[in-house]
């Protein structure tokens, strides 16, 4: 049994530019400092680039369809305040969802994932069997451990087993350069430093 580790980067300006043609510097440096830092040799991560929650769900579906895999450590990166998150559920958002929006927004998904027999068989095996107790779920966007409604929202509806990091402090990604691998952290304390109070659980 194996334990898949991803990265997921949400954006609506992923699709359909390629690399090269990202418009937004600040998507060109994250990706950048991510594909650096967690993809083979100095990491074990896929990365992958999505629209929407949605999409991640999607993919872990197909990836977990044929073996008996389980979750290890999935990482969302995404915009977030203390006061709400962008995370486009099934579709395109103007701004920063609260818990309220949240709520109604995942209560939708799970009616699109229950409308048919297959999407509700894989996302029961999902939460019941491929996420658990060993599974973490880290997200990266500023200040979204200050929201811990927002936490308890994402990880009730992916079984409740899990556990959830998120940065209590304002992420900054520096463009890796010669001489320095990477410097995406929430503080001074290298690569990913946590620091005193750096994460929310």
């Amino acid at each position: 049994m194996t334990r898949q580790n991803i990265v997921y980067v949400i954006s609506d300006n992923w699709a359909p530019r390629r690399k090269h043609e990202l418009k937004d510097e600040s998507l060109r440096t994250l990706r950048a400092a991510l594909e650096l830092y967690f993809k083979p040799p100095l990491g074990k991560y896929q990365i992958v680039y999505v629209n929407t929650f949605e999409d991640i769900l999607t993919n872990l579906f197909r990836r977990f369809s044929q073996n008996e895999d389980k979750v290890g450590n999935l990482i969302i990166a995404l915009h977030g305040t203390e006061h709400g998150v962008k995370l486009p559920i099934f579709g395109k958002i103007q701004g920063f969802l609260n818990h309220k929006e949240l709520q109604m927004h995942l209560a939708g998904l799970l009616d699109i994932l229950n409308d048919r027999a297959d999407t509700k068989r894989r996302f029961e095996d999902l939460r019941g069997r491929r996420i658990d107790s060993q599974t973490t779920l880290a997200f990266f966007g500023c200040n979204f451990g200050k929201n811990q409604q927002l936490m308890d929202d994402l990880r009730e509806f992916l079984g409740g087993n899990l556990t959830v990091f998120a940065p209590k402090l304002k992420m900054r990604v520096n463009t890796p350069r010669a001489g320095w691998l990477t410097n995406l952290s929430f503080d001074n304390d290298g690569p990913f430093g946590l620091g005193a109070g750096g994460f929310a659980a």
